[in-house]
């Protein structure tokens, strides 16, 4: 899948699944965790660490890294007295897999096919439909 903005940068996007993204990211955690171990020691150079040497020169370069792009929609409640109101969900310590101690808007959510078919791919992964879906049965404000 492609998109270009008009005047903007390109991002080009291949199949790749939650866990791949997770699994990636850990092994940098990890990797990272065990060379700052040692708090006596300086911070280790970027291209010194055996993982990330192998992404690119650039740490925050997506070219070699496994990204999932997600969506999160701000819904602002109207009060009768016409103050707007929002939800905020905690991401809690122990309870996710990623983004925790954070908090973040409601609804929110990774892209990603309900199914590992084709047309699961071209049906789901569209950002307006998600949008829809994840707003889609919510009450509204009278």
């Amino acid at each position: 899948m492609q998109w270009r903005g008009p005047d903007g940068p390109e991002l080009t996007m291949g199949r790749a699944h939650y866990f791949d993204f997770i699994d990636h990211n850990e092994a940098l955690a990890h990797e990272l965790a065990l060379a700052t171990n040692n708090p006596s020691k300086r911070q280790p150079a970027w291209r010194k660490l055996a993982l990330r040497s192998r992404l690119s020169t650039d740490p925050l370069s997506l070219a070699d890294r496994i990204v999932l792009i997600s969506i999160a929609t701000l819904t602002i409640r109207r009060a009768p007295d016409g103050r707007g109101t929002f939800f905020l969900l905690y991401r809690g310590i122990g309870q996710v897999a990623t983004g925790e101690g954070l908090y973040d808007v409601l609804p929110a959510g990774m892209f990603q096919p309900a199914s590992v078919s084709p047309l699961g791919h071209l049906r789901d992964l569209s950002p307006v439909a998600e949008v829809r879906s994840t707003t889609r049965n919510r009450p509204t404000a009278a």
